[in-house]
């Protein structure tokens, strides 16, 4: 039977004569898939002889990954991403959105806390945007909280620079969680997503920490934002020292329970940083050149509303706060806006520094109001 490289990895995939986890390894330890088929005639059995329902599967990837940027990388082919192939566990199969070409490149993964502070929302775009704005490519979970606006900050940077991966917990015909599917889209536009999951793969809570090890594989470093000492960012830690990756962490308040974990790492060897100088300094000097030239290096600060220069919705809001802080349903009835809107250009306004949104209602910050 005639099937192409990436076949015999799909049949393999899906073939129950071994696990994904049992196959990386193998395939890490013998170099290529055909070495490891001389090498194990069951495997070559299970290639050459799968059966329909394993044919199903590997038919439908193959159609998937025909479409406009869609794309399958298996081990052992030039355009899967170097630095995967150091980690323990490489994924035999990645399937991309977007750009593949993303994946080699430099990057930093930030990750965090999905019931983050606005402090923590406002940091990790910040933080985004201007490490992106120098050139490094920002790798995160798709998750709420800290990694919507760290990949949300990323695809801000100016010009063509912005670009951004997330690895998911799931096959990438499913959006998880559902309302970063506008979120996903931007990713697939200006940078890539990624999964080692099949189609059709839903979210499971032991998908998380496994695709972990793919965000602390994929980058240089790793820089945690809020985090318990429960939190799975800690995993990315772990894993990401296990990798001898960098790591890095945002110090807080004592009295933060989402600052214990970046403290437990500060204490046990992760690099304290203040700026996008710091990381940079440690993972790519070329980079900390244009940051001190000013090609970014913007302060993290509240701004002034008559600085504001971008979308009108977001400007009618700004003008219906200047009157005072306002709950959610009366700021719909002042501009106009679908809750859907205004909640998408009010997450937007505090991650840029705008103004503060919680319990309900929004006012602009401080030395927003003086304008």
């Amino acid at each position: 039977m005639e099937y192409s490289l990436t076949d015999a990895y799909l049949r393999l995939r899906h073939s129950d004569q071994i696990s994904p986890a049992k196959l990386a390894r193998q395939l890490r330890d013998v170099g290529n898939m055909q070495s490891l088929l001389d090498r194990e005639p069951g495997l070559f059995q299970a290639v050459q002889k799968p059966g329909a329902h394993t044919l199903a599967r590997v038919d439908a990837e193959l159609a998937w990954a025909s479409e406009t940027n869609n794309a399958l990388l298996v081990y052992e082919q030039s355009a899967y991403p170097p630095r995967l192939r150091e980690i323990d566990c490489p994924p035999p199969v990645l399937a991309v959105r977007g750009d593949a070409g993303v994946l080699t490149e430099p990057q930093l993964a930030i990750v965090g806390s999905r019931k983050c502070s606005s402090y923590g929302r406002r940091t990790s775009f910040w933080l985004g945007r201007e490490l992106a704005d120098c050139g490094l490519g920002i790798t995160s979970g798709l998750a709420v909280g800290v990694d919507a606006a760290a990949h949300q900050g990323a695809l801000s940077a100016a010009g063509d620079k912005g670009a951004s991966i997330a690895v998911v917990a799931t096959g990438l015909d499913t959006v998880y969680p559902r309302q970063h599917r506008p979120l996903m889209e931007s990713l697939i536009e200006k940078g890539a997503v990624v999964s080692e999951f099949p189609l059709g793969t839903p979210p499971r809570a032991a998908h998380f920490p496994q695709r972990n090890r793919l965000i602390s594989g994929l980058s240089q470093g790793v820089l945690v934002i809020e985090a318990g000492l429960r939190s799975g960012s800690l995993i990315t830690a772990r894993l990401a020292m296990e990798q001898n990756r960098e790591v890095f962490a945002l110090p807080g308040r004592i009295d933060n329970a989402l600052a214990r974990g970046c403290h437990h790492l500060l204490r046990n060897g992760a690099k304290l940083i203040e700026g996008p100088a710091d990381i940079l300094e440690e993972l790519n000097p070329e980079l900390l050149l244009k940051l001190k030239n000013g090609a970014a290096n913007r302060p993290l600060a509240n701004q002034s509303v008559q600085n504001y220069h971008g979308d009108q919705r977001c400007r009618k809001i700004l003008q219906s706060l200047a009157q005072g802080e306002m709950l959610f349903e009366v700021l719909q009835g002042e501009t106009g806006l679908s809750p859907e809107i205004l909640q998408s250009c009010l997450l937007q306004l505090e991650l840029q520094g705008f103004l503060h949104f919680s319990g309900g209602s929004a006012q602009l910050c401080d030395n927003a109001c003086q304008g």
